[in-house]
C-alpha cells in the first residue's frame, strides 16, 4: 500500500488524513488538532486553511451538527483503500511482519512521541497561539548541528534559541524555560513552536535532532 503524503494536493491529502482518523464525523476543532498535533502534517494555521479550503472547494461538508464530514466522492475513494486493504492483509497474515503491522508503521510519524517527551499538551496548546511569523529562523545548518532562531514575544526584544549539537547545548532566554523547564530538560512553547516550523523544512533531519538530544539527555546542557 502507498502511503506517501501528497502534501501538494489537497483533496488527496484530505483522503490520506480520513484514512487515518477513520471517522465518518468529526469536529473542526478536533480535526485541526489531529492534523497538527497527532500527525503533525502541518501547522496549525496551514490545516485551518487546508480545512476552509476543503469546505470551500466541497471537498468536506458541514453537517446540521457543525461537525465535518469527508465529500461523498472522496469518501468513497477511502472505502475503496480499506477493502483493498483487508484483502492484501487476507493475504499476507502467515508472513512475518504482517501488512497492519507495516501500515501502522508507515503511517506512525516518529517526530510525535520525540517532540511528546520534551513537551506536554499544555506546553503544545499554547504553540498554537504563535503565530509563524512571530519565528525568525536565522540558520538551520543540520549538517553543522547548529540552529539559531528567534521569536517575538511580550519583552522588547525577541527570544534568542541556539542549539547547538556538538556541544550538546540547548539555550534560550524566555522566563518559562530559564526558572522551570531547563531545569527538567524540557521545551517552552517557543522551543516547541521551532520544532514545528522545524519539521515543515526538514522533517527526517529534525526528526534525527530530536533523536540526539533525547538520546543523549544527560549529557545535554539546558541554559538560559
Amino acid at each position: 500500500m502507498n502511503f506517501i503524503i501528497p502534501r501538494d494536493n489537497e483533496a488527496e491529502l484530505l483522503i490520506y488524513i480520513w484514512k487515518v482518523i477513520a471517522l465518518p464525523k468529526i469536529s473542526k476543532k478536533s480535526l485541526l488538532y489531529i492534523i497538527s498535533f497527532d500527525l503533525f502534517l502541518l501547522s496549525p494555521e496551514k490545516s485551518e486553511e487546508l480545512i476552509e479550503n476543503g469546505i470551500i472547494n466541497k471537498y468536506l461538508i458541514i453537517n446540521d451538527d457543525s461537525s465535518i464530514s469527508l465529500a461523498a466522492e472522496l469518501e468513497s475513494k477511502v472505502i475503496a483503500w480499506n477493502e483493498k486493504r483487508k484483502n492484501e492483509i487476507k493475504k499476507n497474515l502467515h508472513k512475518k511482519g504482517t501488512i497492519i503491522e507495516k501500515t501502522q508503521n508507515a503511517i506512525k510519524s516518529t517526530f510525535g512521541p520525540l517532540l511528546k517527551a520534551f513537551s506536554d499538551q499544555g506546553v503544545l496548546n499554547r504553540a498554537v497561539s504563535i503565530p509563524d511569523d512571530a519565528v525568525e529562523i536565522l540558520e538551520d545548518n543540520f549538517e553543522k548541528g547548529i540552529i539559531k532562531a528567534q521569536i517575538t514575544g511580550t519583552k522588547e526584544n525577541p527570544y534568542k534559541i541556539e542549539i547547538n549539537i556538538n556541544n550538546l547545548n540547548l539555550s534560550h532566554d524566555c522566563h518559562d524555560f530559564i526558572s522551570k523547564k531547563s531545569k527538567d530538560k524540557k521545551f517552552c512553547k517557543h522551543l516547541t513552536k521551532l520544532f514545528l516550523l522545524l519539521k515543515e523544512k526538514n522533517e527526517d533531519a529534525t526528526k534525527h535532532l530530536l533523536e540526539v538530544v533525547a538520546r543523549d539527555i544527560n549529557e545535554w546542557e539546558f541554559s538560559g
